[in-house]
């Protein structure tokens, strides 16, 4: 399973805390900066989704290491940057599960993050990243497994 689903009960109980706690501020930028000084980073990506600055929040996942919701917000933002980003984020992952010809065993972060690559605008990459990402989901179609060989 990926990362972005090990969220515990005390989580999602602090970040419902902080989501009521903003709507005490006047502003929603005052009460970012509130959650920015006594939040969490999982709270604060939270609220900035909720705001639709998707980068922001997938930014904040990214170096949380819930590398799924990342590309999933990333995708949302819908621009250039983000989409590269993505890409980046998922052949990036991929790297590290299949490096150097490991043996294969497809598990769950493996296929979410191939399906989260599917959805990569590749108009948005540059000539490698969309080889790549095109190599990615052909092997992926065929079963293959071989793209970093």
């Amino acid at each position: 399973m990926l990362r972005s689903v090990n969220i515990t009960y005390n989580d999602l109980r602090e970040r419902q805390i902080y989501r009521k706690t903003v709507t005490l501020f006047e502003t929603l930028e005052e009460g970012m900066e509130f959650i920015e000084d006594y939040g969490s980073n999982g709270s604060r990506a939270d609220i900035l989704e909720k705001m639709g600055r998707y980068s922001e929040a997938a930014d904040i996942q990214m170096l949380e290491g819930n590398i799924g919701s990342a590309v999933r917000l990333f995708l949302l933002a819908k621009n250039v940057e983000s989409s590269r980003q993505a890409a980046h984020c998922v052949l990036s992952r991929l790297w590290e599960l299949f490096s150097f010809g490991a043996p294969l065993g497809i598990n769950d972060e493996a296929l979410e993050l191939l399906r989260l690559c599917s959805k990569v605008d590749q108009s948005h990459l540059t000539p490698l990243a969309s080889t790549q990402v095109s190599k990615v989901q052909s092997s992926h179609t065929n079963a293959t497994y071989s793209w970093f060989v």
